[in-house]
């Protein structure tokens, strides 16, 4: 028969069965010692219940409903990561930016984040070039008397951003004439707007560029015109934004954290045409103080053959602040990052 079944009242009914005399007298003896073990077991729980409340809880805590296997905390006591009103909250989690999860749709392509900066990648310059580097002396221009120091371009207006927290996207035409609040020109006016916040002068001067097509000799004359009228401005900077992506052909989104902010990763790119050694002299002072204040901010710096905008009179920074996949707000967080040590080696 299964035990585990239940048994039918047939089977499970005994039958009355009249007890001996020796079965009465031991019923009896076990009456009088449960009634004086129950004696015993009342005046236990009277006498505890007089006791100090430590040896109660300790020794009769299974009496009361207690368990003296656990360690109580009263009053204002707080442990490690408690709250205020002293009750224990767990551990904060901490955040991983570079967590990626997500199920892709059909023909879209993953949006990665990734750590790329120099320090990371134990690079310092990608230079497939000629040109040596180590034989520049660098050097930062200081600002002038002047209004105006610092002239701001964007050769490229036309390069744009990625959506906020997006994973993924399934058209690219989004890295082009985005719309005037996701392109690369709302990063140029943050930085220009945290220049003149930190004392140093500033203009922007937007290239209105739709393509590539004769955009570098747009900015180029653009540049020029507002040289002339600040002649004062002792830097041109060019704000780019980059696109990277992986050996898949995922686009890449690449991040790192200042002051608990998620921040895009900028890069400067050196062109070895007409100014080089100016332009390098800027660069290499520019990008020695920022891996100094910022160990994971910048990017590998770039050398090409690249013309660059750089046939100018004074030194040209050329800087690609994000990635296509990077949204514009990480992208002004770089900026304003930028800025302030560029402001720093200006005054």
């Amino acid at each position: 028969m299964n035990p585990n079944l239940p048994m039918s009242f047939e089977s499970s009914a005994v039958p009355y069965i009249r007890p001996h005399q020796k079965e009465k007298k031991a019923s009896a003896r076990r009456f009088w010692v449960l009634g004086l073990v129950v004696l015993l077991l009342v005046g236990v729980v009277l006498t505890a219940h007089f006791l100090p409340e430590d040896i109660k809880n300790n020794v009769f805590g299974w009496l009361f409903g207690g368990d003296i296997s656990d360690e109580t905390t009263t009053g204002d006591t707080t442990t490690e990561h408690s709250t205020t009103d002293g009750t224990t909250a767990p551990p904060a989690e901490t955040e991983d930016i570079y967590n990626w999860q997500c199920e892709l749709p059909q023909g879209a392509t993953a949006i990665l984040p990734t750590d790329r900066s120099a320090n990371t990648l134990g690079i310092f310059a990608e230079n497939p070039t000629d040109a040596i580097l180590e034989e520049i002396q660098p050097s930062f221009p200081k600002k002038g008397a002047g209004e105006i120091s610092v002239i701001i371009v964007n050769t490229h207006s036309f390069e744009s951003y990625a959506e906020e927290d997006a994973l993924y996207y399934t058209d690219a035409a989004f890295a082009s004439n985005g719309a005037e609040n996701v392109r690369v020109s709302a990063v140029a006016e943050a930085l220009c707007a945290e220049l003149n916040q930190n004392g140093i002068g500033a203009v922007f001067v937007d290239c209105m560029a739709q393509s590539s097509f004769g955009s570098y000799k747009n900015a180029q004359k653009l540049a020029e015109l507002a040289l002339a009228d600040y002649p004062e401005a002792v830097l041109v900077v060019d704000i780019h934004r980059a696109v990277l992506t992986d050996d898949a052909g995922a686009l890449l989104r690449p991040i790192t954290k200042i002051a608990e902010e998620i921040t895009a990763q900028a890069r400067i790119l050196l062109g070895t045409g007409a100014n080089l050694e100016k332009n390098a002299a800027t660069a290499l002072a520019f990008y020695e103080t920022l891996n100094l204040r910022y160990g994971s901010l910048m990017m590998p710096l770039s050398v090409s053959e690249n013309a660059l905008l750089q046939k100018l009179s004074v030194p040209v920074l050329t800087l690609e602040i994000g990635s296509a996949g990077n949204s514009v707000s990480e992208a002004k967080a770089a900026a304003v990052a930028l800025a302030k040590v560029m402001a720093e080696l200006l005054l």
